[in-house]
């Protein structure tokens, strides 16, 4: 059975090496590694750290992901290939499903199992059908919200950016809204826009560390390090343990040249993977 290199495993997820090093310390019980000390990944252990970057990626509460990793590592069946298992992120928690079984993992609660793309399939239709009813029967900001997150949810997403719309012409104020809409277009490379509603939601909630961190990422996309550095040590000085700000910040000072602060940054990145 092919072994693959940690660069390897980078190259097949897309990722950089040292986040595969850290989701592997994250969630994989027992790393193999060669007598240099250098680690070597099976299938099933792909299977595992790209369900983790995919978590990664879709989830607002970074801290928590880290967390529920660890704890992951310590529910999967030794027994059965992790090609078995679907782990998936749903409202900011984690599920784990195999066969007719689910649970999520932080409470070890066992919950129904379904297909998302099932429940996508059965509920996409009704919902979209009746989006113009709701323009005449949602009144608040919070209504258009709730709406725009359940299109969000099920992959609407041109129709979660008008409920999101609809929310700020109520509330411009609406912080939250600002900030869902900023990630869909950020997504969609409207940079520019969404830069403008994380900016928006800063000057309405300065103590918003998701408004930072996000316009750091887009900084960062949009080739402007300096700035990018600037909004992701904002985001820092308002929540101090953020563990991507911490990882972010310490590859663009590498990139800078600035190797005492990308050591800085990338050694609070490891010791907060690693803490309970």
């Amino acid at each position: 059975m092919h072994a693959y290199s940690t660069q390897e495993v980078a190259n097949l997820l897309d990722e950089n090496p040292k986040k595969i090093r850290a989701f592997a310390r994250a969630c994989i019980p027992k790393i193999k590694k060669t007598s240099s000390g250098h680690f070597r990944f099976s299938f099933q252990d792909l299977v595992l750290l790209k369900a983790a970057k995919n978590l990664f990626l879709s989830s607002n509460k970074k801290n928590n992901v880290w967390r529920s990793l660890r704890s992951l590592r310590n529910h999967l069946p030794s027994d059965r290939p992790l090609s078995s298992i679907r782990v998936v992120l749903e409202d900011e928690k984690i599920i784990v499903s195999e066969k007719n079984n689910s649970w999520e993992i932080e409470s070890g609660q066992v919950i129904m199992n379904f297909s998302v793309e099932d429940m996508k399939q059965k509920v996409a239709p009704s919902l979209y059908a009746s989006i113009e009813k709701y323009i005449g029967e949602v009144s608040t900001a919070d209504e258009w919200f709730s709406l725009a997150l359940e299109f969000d949810q099920i992959g609407g997403k041109d129709d979660a950016c008008s409920a999101y719309r609809e929310a700020l012409k109520i509330d411009p104020k609406h912080t939250s809204s600002l900030i869902n809409l900023g990630r869909i277009l950020h997504k969609k490379e409207s940079y520019n826009e969404a830069e403008e509603l994380y900016l928006q939601a800063l000057s309405i909630d300065p103590n918003n560390s998701i408004a930072a961190f996000n316009l750091g990422v887009i900084l960062e996309d949009k080739g402007s390090p300096k700035d990018a550095i600037q909004a992701y040590k904002i985001s820092l000085d308002i929540k101090p343990n953020m563990i991507d700000a911490h990882y972010n910040l310490a590859l663009l000072y590498k990139k800078e040249g600035d190797e005492r602060n990308s050591l800085k940054h990338f050694s609070k990145f490891q010791n907060l993977i690693t803490s309970d």
